[in-house]
Order: C-alpha cells, then structure tokens, then sequence
C-alpha cells in the first residue's frame, strides 16, 4: 500500500535517491479509497500460509503520520481482518498515532534497511 512518495531521510544506501526523478513529497489525500474490501482482498501476497500487505516501499510508512494519521486509519481497518498481516516499514520515531491505537496481532511494524547490493 502506497502511503506517499518521497523522503525526507537522506539515508545513503537506499533505493529512492536514485529511483524517484521527484524533488517533492507526494502523499495520497484518499486513504480511505484504499481500504475497502475487495481492493485489499485482491492486493494480498500470501507468503508462509498468511496474507500479508505491506508499506513504506515509496517513503516511510509513519515519517508523515503526525500530519496524515494513516497509521490510525489502518489498524483500525486491519484490526477486524485477523487474517491478513499490515506491516509498516519505518525508521521514523514519529510513532505516538501509532501507540495510541493499541495493539493488534496483525499489525507489524519493521524497521527498513536496504543494503548497498
């Protein structure tokens, strides 16, 4: 799941400084479009007999939560689906709409690391 374009950290060895041809942030206004049933239904990877959906490929997943509060909307949404996996790439401290949401089996956060190889 898409939650923006662009980055703001400066991290040498990830793909985005030479990947993205933007010198901006672009962060969708319709997450909500997002969540609906079938469109998550059809967007699923079943890896290791579970379903699993996945951000922060674009940018951090929560870089920009304090002004987006995505994370809220998602666990929320994801909460009542046990069977499919939410995961959250970040090395973002900007994690307090996250927190306040409680936890939820299904809900994964990961911090992102891509190697120069």
């Amino acid at each position: 799941m898409n939650l923006g374009m662009g980055c703001t950290y400066d991290c040498s060895y990830c793909f985005l400084q030479g990947y993205l041809n933007v010198h901006g942030i672009i962060i969708p206004y319709n997450i909500d479009d997002y969540l609906v049933d079938d469109k998550i239904v059809a967007s699923t990877k079943g890896f290791f007999n579970y379903n699993r959906i996945g951000s922060g490929e674009f940018t951090d997943s929560l870089i920009f939560d304090d002004l987006t509060n995505f994370s809220k909307k998602i666990i929320n949404y994801f909460k009542h689906k046990k069977n499919i996996y939410f995961e959250f790439k970040t090395k973002s401290t900007n994690i307090h709409t996250l927190l306040s949401c409680g936890g939820t089996e299904n809900i994964v956060i990961a911090w992102s690391v891509n190697a120069k190889k």
